[in-house]
C-alpha cells in the first residue's frame, strides 16, 4: 500500500519516497499509540479483577474462621509493604489498600 502511493506521487525529485516514507511513519506511531492505550486498558482490567480476587479471598477466610489471622497476618505484612498514595499507584496496585483491610 506504501509503496503504490509512493509510486503515485514518484517524480524526479524523489517526493512521493518521501511522501511515503512520512506516511509509514505516520502509520506506524499511530499503531503504536494505539498498542500502548489498549495494554493499558488491559492492564487495568487485570488489576481489577485481581482486587476483586483479593476481596473474595480475604471475605473467604475470615468466614471460615481465619478472620484473627488473617489481619494479624496483614499487620505484619504492612510494615514490610510500600504503597503509593497517589492516584495513579492506585489504580495500578494489584492488592487492596492495607489501610482499609
Amino acid at each position: 500500500m506504501i509503496s503504490s502511493l509512493a509510486a503515485a506521487f514518484q517524480d524526479r525529485s524523489g517526493l512521493g519516497v518521501f511522501a511515503g516514507m512520512l506516511i509509514s511513519l505516520f502509520l506506524v506511531w499511530t499503531l503504536r499509540i494505539i498498542s500502548w492505550v489498549l495494554t493499558q486498558i488491559l492492564s487495568l482490567s487485570f488489576h481489577a479483577i485481581s482486587r476483586s480476587q483479593e476481596y473474595k479471598a480475604d471475605e473467604f477466610a475470615k468466614q471460615n474462621g481465619y478472620g484473627q489471622g488473617l489481619a494479624t497476618y496483614l499487620s505484619c505484612l504492612q510494615n514490610y509493604t510500600v504503597t503509593g498514595k497517589d492516584f495513579i499507584s492506585q489504580l495500578f496496585s494489584t492488592h487492596r489498600s492495607l489501610v482499609n483491610a
